[in-house]
């Protein structure tokens, strides 16, 4: 009687090693490089905080560039509130004057040609390959509508 319960004891030992062994292999197949593994190190860690640096400055910078441009309005506005402000560049050329007559024309997109941008890519043995991609400019049609004034 005992035999058999040592039996049955060995025998789910043994599983519970076998498959702790296979899960152990099967993680270091597909190994974690992401912060507290061991494939990450201090090198890795000091480009991810500089990247990240980085990333946290030129947010400040494009803050500080609308910040600026606020406060010239702002400014504008109380010394001069019936003058147009001159400068301010909207999407689709500088700003005009709700007082002021324009047109709107559609001219060619300087950004694409055709509404698509090509470039090429090297495949490695001497093959390259064209890469297709949709101009964000115009979206694809390859025009863009532009305020002029009369």
């Amino acid at each position: 009687m005992e035999i058999r319960y040592f039996f049955k004891a060995a025998v789910s030992a043994a599983i519970v090693v076998a498959s702790l062994l296979s899960a152990h292999q099967a993680k270091a197949q597909y190994m974690n490089f992401g912060p507290g593994s061991i494939a990450w190190d201090m090198q890795m860690q000091q480009r991810e905080n500089a990247m990240r640096m980085q990333t946290a400055m030129m947010q400040q910078q494009v803050l500080n560039y609308y910040q600026n441009q606020a406060a010239a309005a702002n400014m504008h506005m109380q010394n001069a509130p019936f003058v147009p402000m001159q400068g301010v560049q909207t999407y689709n050329g500088p700003y005009i004057n709700n007082g002021e007559s324009y047109r709107i024309e559609t001219v060619t997109c300087d950004h694409c040609s055709g509404g698509y941008n090509y470039r090429e890519t090297y495949m490695g043995g001497g093959q390259t390959r064209t890469i297709k991609s949709r101009c964000s400019w115009c979206n694809g049609s390859g025009t863009l509508k532009k305020k002029v004034k009369n």
